[in-house]
């Protein structure tokens, strides 16, 4: 067994070494199980057989003994994990043993401090089978148009974070789903959700996954928050290649470019599908239909809200960067901004907000098929 030791990065920590919280994130692709401390975390893990158990030791905490009063974990219907059970070997090392219900593969990683989360211990199981996706039977040669619908945020990244608390992760899904419903009713158009529940997805596996659904168009869903409180409109943006179109683009693309340093991923791991999209995008096809997509999507929100900006904004953001799929960035309104954030709790307002994406959809899809 190896052991792994963390140096902190300041000296000047003046409190005890405390556990601050431990989340179970399951996900339709895997299960993540997240450690969050006060300082960087000494750990080793490893696995135990028959039966099947994943064994994280971490050492040098204060009371390891609360760690199960502190944190029940539920696991409940998840594919992979059992349940999770908490004890102390000594003083000073606390033991949390997942019970599988699989083989599975573990990717281990440490993420530093960023926002409002300490120094977060990252453990990831990939099952060494991965469960078919029913999506996946969806023929390659079809008659029918296929909308990849992601959800922005979710899971150790909350999104934009309301003067209410209203976490843009949960905002984002519930229009999504809407979006979905409504897809339904379509003969010719058939929707697919990126993120089903409340989990990270990285940002350039959301891309993928949108390839894997062979989609013809990616819908990134968001509700943004910016410095100005005064910010509000819904806005549709499609990837610059060139730099932002406007200062709120730069900073809003800043800010969901980041996402992967909340939600967490292991920048140590070679990234393919980084390889695949480092290609010249202003010369792709697929850059004048997300306009045209773009377009249609803006006038019809423009039904339900005030615009922020009258015309199609630009920016890098790294979730449109599929060379191949048409791709656009919807910010529904501003949660940043008291009127709008009440507005975006309303399920009856997330439903206007769906159908004029739905019907921005219909008319992009109708104008290809002339």
């Amino acid at each position: 067994m190896k052991y792994i030791f963390l140096l902190l990065l300041l000296c000047n920590y003046s409190y005890a070494k405390n556990i601050k919280d431990i989340r179970f994130w399951p996900s339709p692709d895997n299960a993540r199980l997240t450690i969050e401390s006060n300082e960087a975390i000494e750990y080793k893990v490893f696995k135990l057989n028959n039966p099947d158990r994943l064994v994280i030791d971490i050492f040098n905490i204060d009371n390891p003994d609360s760690f199960e009063k502190k944190f029940d974990l539920k696991v409940e219907n998840n594919l992979y994990v059992k349940s999770i059970r908490f004890g102390s070997r000594n003083s000073n090392t606390s033991r949390i043993v997942l019970d599988l219900k699989q083989k599975i593969n573990k990717q281990t990683f440490i993420l530093e401090p960023v926002y409002d989360y300490g120094f977060r211990l990252v453990l990831d199981l990939i099952p060494s089978q991965i469960v078919a996706n029913v999506l996946k039977k969806i023929p390659k040669k079809r008659e029918v148009f296929i909308v990849a619908i992601d959800a922005g945020h979710g899971g150790e990244d909350p999104g934009a974070i309301g003067l209410n608390r209203t976490k843009e992760k949960k905002i984002t899904l519930e229009i999504s789903k809407k979006i979905l419903k409504l897809l339904e009713s379509e003969k010719k158009i058939k929707g697919v959700l990126i993120r089903t529940g409340d989990y990270y997805i990285p940002l350039r596996k959301r891309v993928a996954k949108a390839r894997d659904f062979n989609s013809d168009v990616l819908l990134s869903i968001h509700a943004d928050a910016f410095k100005r409180r005064s910010a509000n409109g819904s806005s549709v943006y499609t990837l610059s290649s060139k730099g932002a179109s406007s200062e709120a683009a730069r900073w809003i693309a800043a800010k969901e470019n980041d996402a992967d340093l909340v939600g967490g991923i292991n920048i140590d791991v070679e990234d393919d599908i980084l390889k695949k999209v480092l290609i010249d995008l202003s010369q792709d096809a697929s850059m004048i239909q997300s306009n045209k997509l773009a377009s249609n999507i803006l006038k019809n929100l423009g039904t339900v809200n005030k615009l922020h900006k009258k015309k199609v904004e630009q920016a890098g953001f790294v979730v449109l960067k599929a060379p191949d799929i048409p791709s656009v960035l919807i910010e529904t309104a501003f949660l940043s901004n008291p009127k709008e954030e009440k507005n975006l709790n309303n399920s009856a307002y997330q439903l206007k907000l769906a159908k004029a994406i739905v019907k921005g959809i219909k008319k992009f899809v109708n104008e290809i098929e002339q």
